[in-house]
């Protein structure tokens, strides 16, 4: 008859289950962060791109403000100089 205690046997399988629960434990929250961050980053692409298209709708509008500033201004002119041409000095 053999007799061995298998005390320390039993310990270390107990302490290999833990940290396989711990581990796993671990992935998940590692997981779980990932994910989150991949969504962050996502909604943040998406915000960036909602921006660059507002950006590029106001430079539109701004160039469009701008042209019809000029053409505003050359009706001005075109005025001006009707008015000279159609009533000229008298001397």
């Amino acid at each position: 008859m053999v007799d061995h205690d298998i005390t320390e046997l039993h310990l270390a399988a107990q302490r290999q289950a833990n940290y396989t629960v711990e581990i796993e434990r671990m992935w998940n929250e590692q997981t779980y962060l990932t994910t989150q961050l991949a969504e962050s980053l996502n909604d943040l692409a998406d915000s960036k791109a909602e921006t660059d298209a507002a950006l590029e709708q106001l430079k539109r509008a701004q160039g469009a403000m701008v042209h019809t500033e000029k053409m505003a201004s050359i009706g001005v002119l075109a005025a001006g100089i009707a008015h000279e041409i159609n009533n000229p000095l008298v001397m």
